[in-house]
């Protein structure tokens, strides 16, 4: 109570994440693509605009890629690589280790 009464945006954003909820108007952050567009997209584009419209207001959200990061472009350009002198960073550099990558993001979201 004391948080919250110190620091109620902060205490708020908690209660949230905890609460596993997205903030109401997060749809709202999401790209518009008409349906008229005549130009074809790649999928990994797409996914790529769309990560990085939510990664920046959401900022529980959290990435990661093997190494090959410039080809799927899953980069958040709103955040560096987390790293041991980075640990603010949201983007995981795993390697090539699929099973590893498993485990450290079943152990993140735990």
């Amino acid at each position: 109570r004391k948080y919250q009464k110190e620091h109620p945006l902060l205490a708020e954003e908690f209660i949230r994440r905890q609460n596993r909820e997205l903030p109401a108007d997060w749809k709202s952050l999401l790209p518009q693509y008409p349906l008229t567009e005549a130009k074809a997209v790649a999928t990994r584009n797409r996914s790529e605009e769309v990560l990085n419209s939510l990664a920046g207001p959401l900022t529980e959200l959290m990435g990661g890629s093997a190494d090959l990061t410039g080809s799927n472009l899953t980069s958040l350009k709103c955040s560096g690589d987390f790293q041991k002198d980075t640990p603010h960073g949201r983007y995981v550099r795993f390697g090539v280790r699929e099973h590893a990558m498993s485990a450290i993001c079943n152990g993140m979201f735990a």
